[in-house]
């Protein structure tokens, strides 16, 4: 996770407040789509690489922030799954 100046981060998200994952998924799509547009070229493979790498990136981060400590919590609190 690129971990952006605290300066910056405020003109990079803006007034983002998606309220359902419906509209949370539209925002990230759109967020891709305007860093494929490119003035110079169409977009290449490897320029939907990037934005897949960043996506599985944003997601990462994500689980290794948030999910992984509440389920850590969970586990505490209610035992390991029994197989």
């Amino acid at each position: 996770m690129p971990y952006i100046p605290q300066g910056d981060r405020e003109s990079l998200i803006g007034e983002l407040l998606p309220q359902t994952a419906g509209e949370l998924t539209f925002v990230i799509y759109h967020a891709c789509l305007a860093f494929l547009e490119d003035d110079d070229h169409e977009p290449r493979f490897a320029d939907y690489a990037k934005a897949l790498g960043a996506l599985e990136a944003a997601k990462l981060e994500l689980y290794r922030q948030y999910v992984s400590p509440y389920e850590d919590n969970k586990l505490d609190l209610h035992g390991d799954v029994e197989v």
